[in-house]
């Protein structure tokens, strides 16, 4: 490799895997299928290896170590067969008796290397037995030479192409520019030689640093793809004529929080620059009235609004909604699916282009080329954290000044959006008075399912309406899933129970759920595809199956499935036993709570940040080093301008993390 002077470090960090020094065609292809096809050199640099083993001198064993140690291994043969696939050799350590198993009979190059007298090095995690004798499952041969040494797994890759890698590392930190000292934290080289297995070093402190520089690369991503939208745009002024005008035609008054956040839309689009304002609600809250109530105001002043939806069902929902509440206004709304044909799909182009259509509802439909707004004023994305970032700014581009509204069902935590994304403003829509405490939460062992199955059939039957709810399609575990679910319900009940999951043609699920809101079917088993958005006031039961699996946020939007209509109404928990301590304690909190921001809170403060949060969908951050629990004050005190405290110095933190494409939670308004 060239030095940085004639290298940057932006172009090292940007080499394909194949371009590598010491790294030919075979170790290539091993890497591309650990790393991906487009792996670089730093997308090696930020996946953490699996396993570090530190392979120290051999010590006399008193007690049970509490981590893997290298141990001088004397067998006494003959091995045994253990169960149909394992064996056991038995063998001594320092005199004591010890039994080296394996679930799955060893390789036979380890086979024919314990087949002699030994002593044999192995790495091993020692444990005891009931009757305490030692024993170590699936040890690891070592030699001589690497005592001392320490020993870096990587997943997917053999011990060859991990050492391989390990000398990447060395490579890369030794041509690391150098980036001054910073109190306390290592550089992000040092950083990166720590976690890898290179150096000594605090590993916490390495993860903060990195960490650090992950945060400067997501925010400098998104700052970038706002600024390529521009911030500046006409202000969008309107009396309030056709928004009060709807507020008097509705059946209920506004909730105070629902005003507030109306206000603030309507202050915001007055301004010169682009809205980014994410509305944030429990189950309930009324996040479509809101939205509705910002459309009027952009459409009574002659612009256009779009409003985007993850599923066609929740399309269609939004569309006959606001149709309802608008036309009789002189609104005129259009849908535009993937379902609507080619010549339906013609002519609302024209009417769109034309400005006859004001309200336009769709799916990723709207992200098409061809579809045309005269002028796209706002556009409204639901349930924004199932869409890439990507994807919301190639719809917002149709707009060339269009504010842009996001709307989120999970329950986020006031710290944690605000702390996430400073810059985007955040309305919190409290829940209606009452709402969710018509609903009784019950957790039941799964042991008791025939007797639940029994109690909803007994209540189908006496006209009520139902959801089961699996944790998968084709099941897991004591998870029956939806597939086998359904085909044992209907056993029971052949024309009331329907399905819908993730793999049914959009026509089947529409289908399937138009037949339960209308319904033709009175109990429904599904995914989670029901989690957000589908509103059937009367349903007033909800089974969720190894409701274990899931998290606190996610089983509370699965409860705001039922008693919509201010109905008593049930939530049963089915759930595996014995619970973990872990797993009782979510239950529990939510059969006590109905405050889906407190669940949140909770959520967080057990559980941590990103992908360990239970309200993960598809779009949350994937952060690799970011833990929000430990790394909140810090990142809070970061700027752009002055991403590190104590003077470090810089670098463009994008060169080593890839922009991600999608963002944590419902954070981002493109």
């Amino acid at each position: 490799m060239a030095s940085p002077a004639a290298e940057p470090l932006a172009q090292l960090l940007a080499t394909p895997v194949a371009a590598l020094p010491g790294i030919g065609p075979r170790r290539a292809v091993a890497l591309e299928a650990a790393f991906g096809a487009e792996a670089r050199l730093a997308d090696l640099l930020v996946t953490l290896p699996s396993r570090i083993d530190r392979l120290e001198a051999l010590a006399p064993l008193d007690d049970l170590p509490s981590e893997a140690v290298v141990i001088a291994f004397t067998p006494t043969p003959p091995w045994r067969d253990w169960g149909r696939f394992g064996a056991v050799l038995d063998g001594k350590v320092d005199a004591r008796p010890i039994r080296l198993r394996w679930f799955r009979r060893p390789p036979q190059s380890l086979a024919r290397r314990l087949a002699a007298p030994g002593p044999h090095l192995l790495l091993a995690k020692l444990d005891a037995d009931e009757c305490g004798r030692w024993r170590a499952d699936h040890p690891k041969p070592i030699r001589a030479v690497e005592l001392g040494q320490r020993r870096v797994r990587y997943s997917g890759l053999d011990g060859r192409l991990a050492r391989t890698l390990g000398e990447l590392v060395r490579t890369v930190v030794a041509r690391w520019p150098d980036e001054g000292t910073c109190a306390a934290l290592p550089t992000t080289a040092g950083a990166l030689a720590i976690l890898h297995g290179v150096a000594e070093g605090d590993a916490e402190a390495a993860r903060q640093r990195l960490a650090i520089e992950e945060w400067r690369a997501f925010r400098l991503e998104h700052a970038a793809a706002r600024a390529a939208l521009g911030r500046t745009t006409r202000p969008i002024r309107a009396g309030g004529r056709l928004a009060d005008a709807l507020i008097r035609a509705l059946p209920f008054a506004p909730t105070p929080s629902q005003v507030a956040a109306h206000a603030a839309i309507r202050a915001d689009v007055g301004r010169g620059e682009r809205m980014r304002r994410l509305v944030n609600g429990d189950v309930g809250s009324g996040k479509t009235l809101v939205a509705a109530l910002a459309a009027a105001d952009v459409i009574e002043a002659g612009r256009q609004v779009a409003l985007m939806a993850p599923s066609e069902a929740l399309a269609r929902q939004h569309a006959d909604t606001l149709d309802r509440w608008l036309r009789p206004l002189g609104v005129e709304v259009a849908l535009l699916v993937g379902t609507v044909p080619k010549a339906g799909r013609s002519n609302l182009h024209q009417a769109l282009q034309d400005g006859r259509i004001h309200l336009l509802v769709g799916t990723h439909a709207l992200f098409e080329a061809p579809v045309p707004f005269r002028d796209l004023g706002l556009l409204v994305i639901d349930e924004q954290h199932r869409f890439g970032v990507r994807q919301r700014l190639a719809l917002a581009a149709k707009g060339t000044d269009a504010h842009v509204l996001s709307l989120s069902a999970t329950p986020i935590p006031r710290s944690l959006a605000m702390a996430l994304r400073g810059d985007l403003e955040v309305s919190h829509l409290e829940a209606r008075p009452g709402t969710g405490g018509n609903v009784v939460t019950r957790a039941v062992p799964n042991r008791r399912v025939d007797q639940v199955v029994e109690r909803l059939l007994g209540a189908i039957d006496r006209g009520e309406r139902a959801f089961w709810v699996t944790a998968s399609i084709d099941g897991t575990g004591h998870d029956a899933g939806a597939l086998a679910r359904f085909e044992a319900l209907r056993t029971l009940r052949p024309k009331a129970v329907g399905l819908v999951h993730g793999r049914m043609q959009a026509a089947q699920r529409d289908a399937a759920l138009t037949a339960f809101r209308t319904g033709q079917t009175s109990l429904l088993v599904a995914t989670t595809i029901v989690e957000v958005g589908i509103d059937v006031p009367d349903a007033s039961i909800i089974v969720i199956e190894a409701a274990e699996r899931f998290g606190l946020a996610q089983l509370h939007q699965l409860r705001g499935r039922v008693g919509r209509a201010g109905q008593p109404a049930s939530c049963l928990l089915l759930h595996t036993t014995p619970l973990a301590p872990g797993q009782h304690r979510r239950l529990d909190l939510l059969r006590r709570c109905h405050d889906g921001l407190k669940l949140a809170e909770a959520d967080l403060a057990w559980r941590g940040e990103g992908d360990r949060l239970g309200w993960r969908q598809a779009g949350v951050a994937a952060f690799r080093f970011v833990d929000w629990g430990k790394d909140e004050a810090r990142l809070r005190a970061l700027t752009l301008d002055d991403p590190t405290p104590g003077g470090c110095g810089r670098f463009d933190p994008r060169w080593l993390f890839r922009p991600q494409s999608t963002v944590a939670g419902g954070l981002v308004a493109g």
